[in-house]
């Protein structure tokens, strides 16, 4: 692969998520996203976003088994001062003392990204947060645990365009299942 170049692809899913983010769909596209990039799969997840049954996957190397849809090329490298749009699915959460996790409320969630976004190379300028509903995941632990689902979009400035290269090709966040962690950018 080119420096500073990812790839990404769009395909549909069977369906749309018109009836919620169910996690047996999530895990359904997750595992087709494990298909598409075997054998790099286990060393670094590649991030993904679901949206009306439109897949968008950002990989660091071409799909080795394909699927219908559109391959193209993700620039990486922006400089310092770019402006961007960005969208992202995440799920923000903390742990009490305890070591529960905790889901956040939408004032936490908007601190949430702009304390990952400063580790990241950029800084959000204006954003929406929009909090989309739980939803409940069986670990393999076999216990319980909550996901948040809150989606953000806004602008956002790069502020070190190495830190904010690595965010765009591994995801912003813990939780990079389910389609969350990726960093959705447009100009």
């Amino acid at each position: 692969m080119d420096e500073h170049k990812m790839y990404k692809l769009i395909f549909r899913t069977d369906r749309d998520d018109t009836e919620g983010r169910n996690t047996n769909y999530l895990y359904s596209i997750h595992e087709k996203v494990k298909l598409i990039f075997p054998e790099k799969f286990e060393d670094r997840r590649e991030t993904f976003r679901v949206d009306d049954g439109v897949v968008s996957i950002y990989g660091h190397c071409l799909p080795q088994n394909t699927v219908h849809g559109t391959l193209t090329t993700a620039k990486t490298w922006y400089p310092e001062g770019a402006e961007l749009g960005f969208r992202m699915r995440a799920n923000p959460l903390s742990k009490t003392p305890e070591g529960e996790k905790v889901a956040k409320d939408s004032f936490e969630a908007s601190d949430w990204i702009h304390a990952k976004a400063s580790k990241k190379g950029f800084e959000v300028l204006t954003m929406s947060v929009i909090m989309e509903g739980v939803i409940w995941v069986t670990k393999k632990d076999g216990k319980e645990y909550p996901n948040v689902t809150v989606s953000y979009e806004g602008r956002l400035r790069v502020t070190e365009p190495v830190l904010f290269e690595s965010a765009l090709l591994r995801g912003v966040g813990r939780e990079k299942y389910l389609g969350y962690g990726m960093l959705e950018i447009y100009e």
